[in-house]
């Protein structure tokens, strides 16, 4: 994938539009068919995934309002951030910019009675900050009714940090008290302020991540977002310099310019060698302290916490699922025929009705198999101990494998779909129209 000729979509030095395939991993292609002009080659190809997004965008909001509404009437302020915030204030058209999780600001103090409003209009709670994880920016993670709608609510709008605390609490003092209130749907929410927008989420947030998978990691809807704001609100760099000054963060603006500037018209999209993230970290060490002390840290607390709290848990969720990993492993031989191996996997016990979360058994799945060492290839196994257990468990999986050409070479992959929807544990929004199907078996 030529990453060259986004950079040249995004500056606008050509019109030619880049591979839908490269399009739709970085998650533009609802952008590059509204911004590519109308008589653009290939762009009538992008318009049914720009109205899905459109589409998609409308029921998620739809699902959001009631939740907001009920919390906003409990007198909980609520902070709109990033892909959801962006996509309906900021952007022209909503189905320009992808995002996946709703990002959602409030105050500490309020998450108790948000997660119970939640639960009471049917939502479900996901995961719930561990009380050992106090430093952690994220409180709830929301799933709506329909599964549709997915919300990271946090307290902080900037990433996990062990030993910056004060700085991240002076990056939400600040945030807080430039935010917008704006009048939506009925209510008043708020907003980041332009020039926060740009400074908070895409500056701080890139350069400022504990993960160093992480760090200095930039998207292409970075550039886009920036992009956005600057043209709908005039932002000016001297404005979030200015902004950088009482962050503390002017070095860390100077150090991701040389990444990101769509004042000057550059970006780079090719991640950075490691000696050139280790002489980013270093130059930023004042600002934003000791990152790799940091990350070491966090790790080690996450360990302990895991140890104390989540194991006990995560093995019973193994030891739940290795009976079903241990059959699919005796009947899968290289040689084995698709079609009579389901006729022995769907002779295996089946539920009448779902009795464990799906997300659950995903984790037993994934954990086993990691534990007997099994890391690689390893969707057909894994899809296919999915498969035996969500119908033990009284789900109605569907069984699905296909193919697709990289370079020179057929490279095959498989998945477990839900009421018509690839599991949210596979990654794979995209992935029917990645792979050419050729096998879809439905649990009986």
């Amino acid at each position: 994938m030529s990453l060259a000729s986004l950079e040249h979509f995004l500056l606008g030095t050509s019109s030619t539009l880049p591979s839908r395939t490269l399009l739709e991993v970085t998650k533009l292609v609802g952008y590059a068919f509204v911004h590519a002009s109308p008589d653009t080659p290939d762009r009538s190809q992008l318009r049914f995934a720009y109205r899905l997004a459109a589409a998609r965008h409308e029921v998620t909001k739809a699902e959001l309002i009631p939740l907001l509404r009920a919390w906003r009437d409990a007198s909980i302020d609520v902070l709109l951030i990033k892909g959801f915030a962006l996509a309906e204030f900021e952007y022209a058209a909503s189905g320009a910019r992808h995002y996946g999780d709703i990002d959602i600001v409030i105050h500490d103090e309020n998450t108790a009675v948000a997660e119970r409003l939640a639960r009471r209009l049917g939502w479900r709670v996901d995961w719930r900050r561990p009380p050992g994880a106090w430093f952690d920016h994220e409180v709830l993670r929301l799933v709506s009714p329909s599964g549709v709608a997915h919300v990271e609510v946090q307290r902080h709008p900037t990433q996990r940090t062990l030993l910056g605390q004060s700085r991240q609490r002076r990056v939400q003092r600040l945030s807080w008290q430039a935010a917008r209130r704006v009048t939506w749907e009925g209510m008043d929410v708020h907003l980041l302020s332009p020039v926060d927008a740009v400074l908070v989420p895409l500056v701080l947030g890139r350069a400022w991540y504990c993960d160093p998978s992480e760090r200095w990691v930039f998207k292409p809807q970075d550039y886009t977002d920036m992009q956005q704001l600057i043209e709908r609100h005039g932002v000016t760099l001297e404005a979030v310099t200015a902004r950088a000054e009482q962050f503390g963060a002017r070095r860390t603006l100077l150090q991701v310019l040389k990444i990101l500037d769509p004042w000057r018209r550059h970006v780079r999209l090719e991640r950075l060698t490691a000696p050139e993230r280790a002489a980013f970290d270093a130059s930023i060490r004042e600002e934003r302290g000791d990152v790799e002390l940091d990350w070491r840290m966090v790790r080690a607390w996450d360990l302990s916490t895991l140890v104390l709290t989540k194991f006990p848990l995560y093995l019973a969720d193994m030891t739940r699922e290795l009976p079903h990993y241990l059959a699919v492993r005796a009947m899968l031989r290289p040689e084995s025929n698709v079609h009579a191996l389901f006729e022995k996997l769907d002779e295996l016990p089946f539920g009448s009705s779902p009795t464990i979360d799906v997300q659950r058994v995903a984790r037993g799945v994934k954990w086993t198999m990691w534990l007997y060492g099994k890391r690689e290839d390893v969707c057909l196994p894994r899809s296919l101990t999915l498969y035996v257990a969500l119908r033990r468990y009284g789900y109605r999986p569907v069984f699905v494998s296909g193919v697709r050409r990289v370079g020179g070479a057929v490279v095959g992959h498989a998945w477990i779909e839900l009421d018509g929807k690839p599991l949210r544990y596979f990654d794979a929004e995209f992935v029917r129209r990645r792979y050419t199907v050729n096998i879809e078996h439905a649990s009986p």
